[in-house]
């Protein structure tokens, strides 16, 4: 979410991205990895485990 953010508020991201600034496909590229991070992440911390004892 944070590089989503950063790259629509800066299209060169401060500078590191200089030659070549962010485009539509890579926007949608990161909106979709930080939706899938946290839908893993939802999705982990409501699963519970079990642990096996001896």
């Amino acid at each position: 979410v944070v590089i989503f953010v950063a790259v629509l508020f800066s299209p060169t991201l401060l500078g590191l991205f200089d030659p070549i600034e962010a485009n539509v496909p890579i926007h949608v590229l990161h909106a979709g990895l930080a939706a899938v991070g946290l839908g893993v992440g939802y999705m982990a911390r409501g699963s519970t485990s079990s642990v096996v004892t001896r």
